[in-house]
């Protein structure tokens, strides 16, 4: 099952432009996102700084470049 979600996720993100992940915990949203990013520029947008975190712990495991990341708060998505 987690298989098969990371793949239709995999899916929408290589036919859209922009995708929202929103799934259950647990089931790779995560490193669908940092495999969709795939050498092209992606904005992650997190609520609090204990999330900012888990994204970075997680680039760290998966050993993906960060410099292709930019981080923005909801909060501070206007500017």
């Amino acid at each position: 099952m987690r298989e098969q979600i990371q793949t239709e996720a995999s899916i929408a993100i290589s036919n859209n432009r922009c995708v929202l992940l929103e799934l259950g915990t647990g089931v790779g949203k995560t490193k669908v996102a940092l495999d969709s990013a795939n050498g092209s520029s992606a904005l992650i947008v997190y609520k609090q700084k204990p999330h900012l975190n888990n994204w970075k712990d997680e680039i760290v495991k998966w050993q993906v470049d960060d410099r292709k990341f930019t981080f923005s708060t909801y909060n501070s998505l206007h500017k």
